[in-house]
C-alpha cells in the first residue's frame, strides 16, 4: 500500500502521466529486487489472496449477468472488436519483436 500512495503522490508532484498505481509497481519491483526479506514478506501476504481468487471475479460474473441481454443485442460487435483487436496487437507485437531481433542479428553480424 505504501508504494501505491507513493506512486499517486509522485504522479501528483510531478505531473507525470502515468497512473499511480503503475508508478507503485515500479517502486515496489525496484524494492523487491534489492531486497529479499522484502519479497518473503510478500510472498506470505500474497497466499491467502491467491489462495481465493475465485472470489475476485465474482464483481465480473455479475456485470455479465446484470448486463446479459445488453451483451446479447450487441455480441457480433463485441466479437468483431475483441478478434480485431487480437489480431493487431499480434500483429503490432510481430512487427516490433521482427524488427529489434533484425537489428540484434546485424550487430552481432559486425
Amino acid at each position: 500500500m505504501l508504494s501505491y500512495l507513493c506512486g499517486e503522490y509522485l504522479v501528483l508532484r510531478f505531473s507525470i502521466p502515468l497512473p499511480g498505481a503503475l508508478i507503485g509497481l515500479a517502486l515496489l519491483f525496484g524494492l523487491m529486487v534489492f531486497s529479499s526479506s522484502l519479497t518473503n514478506s510478500i510472498s506470505v501476504a500474497a497466499k491467502p489472496l491467491l489462495g481465493n481468487m475465485a472470489f475476485f471475479f465474482i464483481p465480473a460474473v455479475m456485470g455479465i449477468a446484470i448486463y446479459w441481454s445488453t451483451l446479447q443485442d450487441n455480441i457480433v460487435s463485441i466479437t468483431i472488436a475483441i478478434v480485431g483487436s487480437t489480431i493487431l496487437s499480434l500483429g503490432v507485437s510481430y512487427w516490433i519483436s521482427k524488427k529489434l531481433l533484425s537489428s540484434r542479428t546485424v550487430l552481432e553480424e559486425t
